[in-house]
């Protein structure tokens, strides 16, 4: 299969999981659709992981991959136009943009540092090991939301 041709249906295939996502989170607010796309792309870096060597799980590590990226990618800044005060909400989402795109430089360097020795497993490792660690995150955040005493 070509290259080109397992990017476009996994990415169109994606968008059959990432719109109804987009559009729960739009009409109710939920915020745990960010930690369901969090796992999906945990779930699709370890796929891309351990199964590499075959086209079909790779396809589908694919497909829930851009289903939580597209998800994240959407939501994450409607999100904060939502949450911020008017008198700031321009600047907000100017800070993050901008951390979207210092992230993926950062990102950048850490994937050439971590696939420089030839192992592309340990890129998809690293990318797991840092989505599960945010995952981690939100978990604690909310936790601490709910018992501010820490109890």
């Amino acid at each position: 299969m070509g290259h080109w041709k397992m990017y476009v249906g996994a990415l169109l295939l994606s968008f059959a999981i990432a719109v109804p996502m987009i559009m729960a989170d739009r009409h109710r607010g939920r915020s745990h659709l960010i930690g369901i796309a969090v796992t999906l792309i945990v779930v699709a870096q370890l796929g891309l992981a351990f199964f590499s060597v075959a086209t079909l799980p790779v396809f589908l590590a694919l497909v829930l991959y851009f289903a939580g990226f597209n998800f994240l990618e959407a939501g994450l800044p409607a999100r904060l136009s939502v949450l911020a005060e008017d008198a700031v909400r321009g600047a907000s989402l100017g800070v993050f943009s901008s951390a979207q795109f210092l992230g993926a430089f950062v990102g950048g360097l850490l994937g050439g540092r971590f696939y420089g020795p030839g192992r592309p497993t340990d890129v998809f490792f690293i990318c797991a090991l840092l989505a599960a660690i945010w995952l981690a995150l939100q978990g604690f955040g909310r936790f601490r939301a709910e018992n501010p005493s820490g109890n």
